[in-house]
């Protein structure tokens, strides 16, 4: 079994702009008393960083400019409607 996972969220943002995109990476816990209470947002890392780990190009159908700004950034300001 691997150690970590990830998870990738996107919401589509208004019409001509990028996508609002969060991204985790989770560990994999064996036994259930190793599960502690934490906040989700702990585990927020950034697109380029699961590039790096994985080795896959995510968002790739975008330019570079687009790409760059979606994988460079953690963006949870857009979400927070939903996270409440």
């Amino acid at each position: 079994m691997p150690n970590l996972f990830y998870k990738i969220v996107i919401m589509d943002s208004r019409q001509n702009q990028p996508p609002h995109v969060l991204a985790f990476l989770f560990p994999h816990f064996r036994n259930k008393e190793d599960v502690k209470e934490k906040s989700i947002f702990q585990y927020l890392v950034k697109i380029d960083y699961l590039e790096a780990i994985t080795g896959l190009d995510f968002f790739n159908e975008y330019n570079n400019d687009v790409q760059a700004k979606i994988e460079s950034n953690i963006d949870v300001e857009a979400w927070k409607a939903y996270l409440n």
